[in-house]
């Protein structure tokens, strides 16, 4: 019984961050910051200077 409580715990806990993750993905970006913080990134010195209107995604 209690491992039963222990894991029905830690899949409510999961899906909770699972959750908080998705949300958070979805704030809407800084209007002057074209880069999404993405760590370890080797273009985003780069990309953080740049206005997002001057970056062109095909």
């Amino acid at each position: 019984m209690f491992q039963d409580i222990l894991v029905f715990l830690i899949i409510i806990a999961t899906l909770g961050y699972v959750v908080y993750s998705f949300a958070n993905g979805l704030k809407k970006k800084k209007a002057g910051n074209s880069c999404g913080g993405c760590n370890g990134c080797s273009l985003s010195e780069k990309c953080a200077s740049l206005p997002v209107d001057k970056i062109n995604i095909r």
